[in-house]
């Protein structure tokens, strides 16, 4: 039988409603680079974009698509619990063996882990995007998962009497246009501040549009980042509430190229991770094509 590479004669629009089509069971996600005839790296970089974490392959199996075939230790705090998992299971089957091995009913109890960020505390571990974000934090504690179970009282909800379903992606998109300042969206889901950031980062949303037009970086402080490129001599100083779009804007400018190499949620993780670093963000440039966009020019660029 010919492999799916030699099946296929051109390849599949690299479009999110494509993956999406072909993201059902039906192929595996080695399969699924070969028609759309990209590397892992671009396919990971669309699918994180979109806040997918896992690939449903053939006989109704979820992957994550997390690098690294590694175990990771769950270990629940109050609990002198802990459970080893593979790094590459998807959130839906790890919420299962949770509720197998604790007889727990989903909806009876909520999980919370605490933020890289302190001030902004604990934060609820509901969805896949959660999940993928405590896995990615356990790779600077040991492969240590931290979660924190809270078994629920009868009649009482997983939200609890503050509950954060009705900030919902499409109300939060109709206010993140310009017309209301991001304090003022705040009031009106009447919820604090640490909380209504979590739920923004929940929903995959990083930046506010202001009502002056100005991108502003939820997550942001009033700090200065010094980001720098490995091996090419090259550094900028920008502020913490620099939007990722701005960022990329002004980076394109200064090379005169197009990037693809990062997205918002990759951004807000790589900014939380050089607070840790002495706010000093690194990054790799890998160049693609034969184009006068090599690194040659940008090594211009140093000595200019």
């Amino acid at each position: 039988m010919q492999s799916w590479m030699e099946q296929v004669s051109s390849p599949l629009p690299f479009t999110i409603e494509e993956i999406k089509k072909l993201n059902n069971w039906s192929v595996t996600f080695e399969e699924a680079l070969a028609l759309f005839n990209v590397d892992s790296s671009r396919l990971k970089l669309k699918l994180r974009e979109y806040g997918i974490s896992a690939w449903k392959g053939p006989n109704g199996s979820l992957v994550s698509w997390v690098d690294g075939d590694y175990d990771i230790t769950i270990y629940l705090k109050g609990m002198q619990k802990r459970f080893v998992v593979k790094a590459t299971h998807s959130f839906e089957d790890v919420i299962h063996m949770l509720e197998k091995q604790l007889n727990l009913s989903p909806g009876c109890y909520k999980l919370t882990t605490k933020h890289l960020i302190r001030r902004v505390g604990k934060v609820r571990v509901m969805t896949a995007r959660d999940w993928d974000y405590a896995v990615w934090l356990s790779k600077m504690r040991g492969y240590i998962v931290i979660l924190h179970l809270e078994v629920l009282a009868p009649g009482q909800t997983a939200d609890g009497g503050n509950s954060t379903k009705r900030i919902t992606k499409q109300r939060i998109l109709s206010l993140n246009n310009g017309s209301v300042t991001f304090e003022q969206a705040r009031a009106s889901f009447n919820v604090d501040l640490s909380t209504f950031k979590a739920r923004l980062e929940q929903l995959n949303i990083f930046v506010w549009k202001e009502v002056d037009g100005s991108l502003v970086r939820i997550h942001g402080g009033d700090y200065k980042l010094n980001v720098i490129i490995k091996d090419s001599g090259l550094s900028w100083a920008v502020r913490g509430t620099t939007a990722f779009e701005d960022f990329s804007r002004m980076l394109e400018k200064k090379l005169e190229c197009h990037l693809d190499f990062m997205h918002g949620c990759e951004w807000h993780f790589a900014v939380s991770l050089a607070k840790l670093r002495g706010y000093c963000v690194i990054l790799y440039l890998k160049l693609y094509g034969e184009d006068a966009h090599d690194k040659r020019r940008i090594k211009k660029r140093k000595r200019a």
